[in-house]
């Protein structure tokens, strides 16, 4: 079954060995996916994605993300705030 809106990564290497990540990386991890999302949606919305300060409070807003779901291997986000996707 295919969930609309759900972005799920799976990261693999020595330091998530047994589907295990220290917070701090977790954390990192999840930051830079954000601030990843949040450059695409300036880019389409015709704006520069590398500018000094804050992301426009929509921008922000909109590309919100939120952990719906942890798994072994992986974990599941939602970027439509008060949708649950994955029960």
């Amino acid at each position: 079954m295919r969930n609309s809106g759900i972005l799920r990564l799976r990261v693999q290497g020595p330091a998530v060995a047994s589907g295990r990540i220290a917070v701090d990386d977790f954390v990192v991890l999840v930051r830079q996916v954000q601030t990843a999302i949040e450059r695409i949606a300036l880019v389409l919305r015709g704006e520069q994605s590398m500018r000094p300060g804050r992301r426009p409070a929509d921008i922000e807003r909109l590309a919100r993300l939120e952990v719906v779901a942890l798994e072994l291997g992986s974990a599941h986000f939602q970027d439509i705030p008060g949708l649950t996707l994955v029960p």
